[in-house]
């Protein structure tokens, strides 16, 4: 499968000439690259020379498919598989369901006449949930000119949507989100004026965020949504703000630590977590976190670690990653809540993928989104509300470019997508080149995703893992 596919004659030109020159990087490095570098951070702030230009080659010529541990980052996964049956002592009263996709994020095929379609596939089965959440990564000021990500991306540019980009978005009148993460390394792309101008949009558009405020007040009381009498908080954390950092006198405008730096400091998190479970009575305590390294098929050592620490010091339920892009695996993470004393199952995906985009890089092409039960019930005679189920549901993002300016962009359930190539009935807007992609996008996520969900009850893969790329 190709690494990245460009679809303009100036795009393939400039991506041709981007791989010529770094093939030349290959010669020297392709035995060190062929892991990420010990410690990468992908923090444009801390960038030196040498990063930049390991940054160009993951995404332009060679991403790595292993971890920066010698296999020792797979094989955590592989004994963490994320199995949530709930125990025989756990009698279940209530359930709900949350749906939790990746990052929103403004590229130029985002835009009314090229997304006429886009929700159509999946917009049933994404809506049809308790809780919706995704990570809002782009700036809604409407006094200010919107900003298209375009085909290729080569200067620092700054973000900002609109109100018909928002509306794709949202359901595009299928659906609509219940909470959004605003906390990523575009908050601050159009100044702390754009955060208090999102905040507003979405309020008017009665969507809960998390992760910025416009005051010091406001970011103590970050959302809690309570059905069926079991109450999910939600708190966002980005890694990077790109090359800006908070306002000295507005420290609480973005939530913002230096998740992707070894050691990391966790005792922000660790506060919010408390106080959503105390002052907040919340039983469900959901962290979005903007980490990890774009185009990696894994996360580091180094974020497993504080990924590790997080459940130990702060104890969330669930943990959804945004910010590789591509999708990486989930886990399961036993632990002693630090706040209530209960041994607890957690839930991390360390990354979500892009959910609605459309980067040139092809393994952005697949995100996934998941259904994650909550249930509240009795175990020995105590009240306790628990993750008691997750399923994975991934998306085939195809992008059709038709020529003249004509495009098409759908999300598309991957297995009933593979279900109909199988039988010789692909949809016909897809072209071959489609076909071939998505088949090394279900390689792709059967070696890098699926490779430890198991379904005890077929004693194989997970169902979702199961979808066979076309032959």
């Amino acid at each position: 499968m190709k690494i990245v596919t460009a679809y303009t004659f100036k795009g393939k030109l400039l991506t041709r000439t981007l791989r010529g020159a770094l093939r030349l990087v290959h010669i020297f490095k392709k035995n060190s690259w062929s892991a990420p570098p010990p410690g990468f951070h992908d923090d444009p702030l801390r960038f030196k020379w040498k990063d930049l230009i390991y940054f160009a080659y993951k995404y332009y010529f060679r991403p790595p498919l292993q971890d920066d541990r010698q296999g020792a980052v797979r094989r955590y996964f592989e004994q963490r598989a994320p199995d949530f049956t709930p125990p025989d002592a756990f009698i279940e009263l209530r359930k709900i369901r949350l749906t939790a996709a990746g990052d929103l994020m403004p590229y130029e095929w985002v835009q009314p006449d090229y997304c006429r379609k886009i929700w159509d596939d999946v917009a049933d089965d994404f809506f049809q949930t308790d809780i919706a959440i995704a990570n809002l990564e782009t700036p809604i000021d409407l006094s200010r000119p919107s900003s298209h990500v375009p085909e290729m991306m080569l200067t620092d540019m700054r973000f900002n949507g609109d109100e018909e980009m928002f509306h794709i978005f949202n359901g595009a009148g299928r659906g609509k989100f219940d909470v959004l993460s605003f906390a990523n390394n575009h908050t601050l792309d159009q100044g702390t004026e754009g955060v208090a101008a999102t905040l507003q949009f979405l309020e008017r558009h009665k969507i809960a965020q998390t992760g910025a405020a416009r005051t010091e007040r406001e970011r103590q009381n970050f959302p809690v949504i309570e059905k069926e009498g079991i109450r999910v908080a939600f708190i966002a954390y980005t890694y990077s703000l790109n090359k800006y950092t908070p306002p000295e006198d507005q420290p609480w405008v973005v939530n913002y630590i230096e998740i992707n730096q070894p050691g990391a400091d966790l005792s922000s998190i660790t506060r919010d977590v408390a106080r959503a479970r105390t002052s907040l009575r919340a039983d469900i305590v959901v962290l979005s976190l903007h980490f990890g390294n774009a185009y990696h098929a894994f996360p580091g050592g180094h974020i497993v670690d504080n990924v590790e620490r997080i459940f130990q010091e702060a104890g969330p339920d669930i943990i959804l990653g945004s910010h590789p892009h591509n999708i990486q695996p989930m886990a399961k993470h036993n632990f002693t809540c630090p706040v209530t004393g209960v041994e607890k199952e957690g839930l991390v995906i360390y990354s979500l993928g892009d959910f609605i985009a459309y980067d040139i890089f092809n393994w952005c092409h697949l995100p996934v989104y998941l259904k994650i039960a909550i249930s509240a019930g009795v175990e020995n005679g105590k009240r306790k509300v628990i993750v008691s189920g997750v399923e994975p549901a991934p998306i085939y993002v195809c992008g059709v470019y038709n020529g003249n300016g004509g495009r098409e962009l759908r999300l598309l359930d991957a297995r009933r997508l593979a279900e109909r190539i199988g039988k010789g009935q692909a949809p016909s807007f897809m072209r071959r080149s489609h076909t071939r992609e998505f088949r090394g996008l279900m390689r792709f996520y059967q070696a890098c995703f699926s490779f430890n969900l198991k379904d005890k009850r077929r004693g194989k893969n997970f169902a979702y893992g199961n979808i066979q790329g076309p032959k």
